[in-house]
């Protein structure tokens, strides 16, 4: 009888569901920054929000318009950009799907990604 009790122990499928946790999709804050060329910001600024949507991410807070401001030193032979600028709340894998996405629209002169770390209180 003992016997059969430790068989049925080993003979039965183990439960491994507590050691492999599934991630859950979390949601990053990031900092989203987008030089943009002046001659078209405003159809540029529509498609750069269209692009924001398409993957799902959350525009959190829009600070005031920077607008145009002329630039450091030359991009594209452009001396001045539209600076677009908005914290937003995006999965980490979108942002490189986002980032791909930017890549192919020329007027797009310059963007960054900043993730925001989460504050610990003590």
């Amino acid at each position: 009888m003992f016997l059969f009790k430790v068989a049925k122990t080993f003979l039965l499928k183990p439960d491994f569901s507590s050691l492999f946790h599934r991630k859950e999709k979390s949601m990053n804050k990031y900092e989203l920054t987008v030089l943009l060329r002046p001659k078209a910001s405003e159809t540029l600024l529509a498609k750069v929000k269209e692009i924001l949507q398409k993957f799902n991410v959350t525009v959190i807070e829009e600070p005031a318009n920077w607008g145009l401001k002329k630039l450091a030193y030359e991009i594209d032979s452009e001396r001045e950009a539209y600076y677009f600028f908005a914290i937003v709340e995006a999965a980490p894998e979108a942002v490189q799907k986002i980032i791909n996405e930017f890549r192919l629209i020329h007027d797009i002169l310059r963007y960054l990604f900043v993730k925001i770390e989460k504050t610990k209180t003590a």
